[in-house]
């Protein structure tokens, strides 16, 4: 660790005046640096981290040795599957997913609809999900349970041959009136021809 110094005026009169940098080294070599205590850290204390190899980035887990994403979705699926199936419990669950790049849509699109169904059937909050819905639950919930542990790479160039001659995005978009939903995909040409 090495000190970085600040000025005076910049700092809260209870803050001593130098703040520990800490140095990460990535998987490419890069070094990321980062303040070793901040605000938070110092209030809530250092975060216990289980596996040194992961972290979060845009609130989902990032193995930067690999250079991969990781979506493991067990723990929501152990316990939507421990919940009684009621309204809130249903976006309850639809809340834990969070997924700001859309990587899992086509599985917490699901839910969304199962909890847009339930309001437009204007259900309490904490009645026991009935019928249909109630069906459509508990296969959500068996399907969830069969994801394994997803890991898509962070960066779109990984194993390219050759200089990249082009690269173009193709998007497309789809919509019902229940849910709507769009992709993007990169394709690039390399001088191999691929």
């Amino acid at each position: 660790m090495r000190s970085a110094s600040r000025s005076k005026e910049a700092q809260p009169k209870d803050v001593v005046g130098r703040c520990q940098i800490a140095e990460t080294e990535m998987a490419d070599g890069h070094k990321v640096e980062e303040e070793a205590m901040t605000y938070s850290r110092n209030v809530l204390g250092t975060p216990v981290i289980e596996d040194p190899s992961k972290q979060k980035i845009l609130g989902t887990l990032w193995n930067f040795h690999n250079d991969n994403l990781v979506f493991d979705l067990t723990e929501t699926a152990s316990l939507a599957r421990k919940v009684e199936p009621t309204k809130r419990n249903v976006i309850s669950t639809v809340s834990k997913f969070y997924d700001p790049l859309g990587v899992i849509s086509p599985i917490t699109i699901q839910f969304k609809i199962l909890f847009q169904e339930l309001c437009k059937e204007k259900r309490d909050w904490d009645d026991p999900l009935e019928g249909s819905c109630k069906s459509t639950w508990q296969r959500l919930v068996a399907q969830l349970q069969d994801v394994k542990l997803f890991t898509p790479p962070r960066c779109y160039y990984t194993d390219i041959e050759g200089e990249v001659v082009t690269s173009e995005l193709h998007r497309f978009c789809d919509a019902s009136a229940r849910a709507y939903g769009a992709i993007v995909y990169l394709h690039i040409v390399t001088t191999y021809g691929k």
